[in-house]
């Protein structure tokens, strides 16, 4: 080729912005799952702690397994590509759940104050989670 990329190189980069795109969005989503911006005007330290550390093992588990195929074949039995896909299971889940109790939460906070519009978007939300959970799982 003319700049003599190679496609190993490129395919590794997509893989690393697809990894930070998909955090950026699960980011945006538990922020609107907490209700910031909607019924909260900030978010508590707890809060923030646990989308931050949840998001950071989730991009750094991501990451590993990006290192680590692209060294070795996309087929290979490496154990430690097996296990590294562990971690981003479970942060996957631990987001997934983290993201349904606090809609759980939000939800209930605006049926106790008879904000049905707002209600309404948080249950098709609501909605479109469980449908992306079940086709993704």
């Amino acid at each position: 080729n003319k700049y003599n990329v190679q496609f190993a190189d490129v395919y590794d980069w997509s893989q690393v912005i697809s990894a930070v795109r998909g955090t950026s969005f699960l980011l945006f989503l538990m922020l609107i799952s907490t209700g910031y911006g909607v019924t909260k005007g900030t978010l508590g330290l707890r809060s923030k702690c646990w989308i931050f550390s949840l998001l950071f093992v989730h991009l750094t588990s991501n990451m590993a397994s990006i290192i680590l195929v692209s060294k070795e074949s996309i087929f290979s039995s490496d154990p430690a590509a097996l296990l590294l896909s562990l971690p981003t299971s479970l942060s996957i889940t631990a987001i997934l759940v983290f993201i349904y109790v606090h809609l759980q939460k939000t939800k209930k906070y605006l049926v106790d104050n008879g904000q049905e519009v707002k209600l309404l978007m948080y249950q098709q939300l609501l909605a479109i989670l469980k449908m992306t959970a079940i086709i993704a799982y």
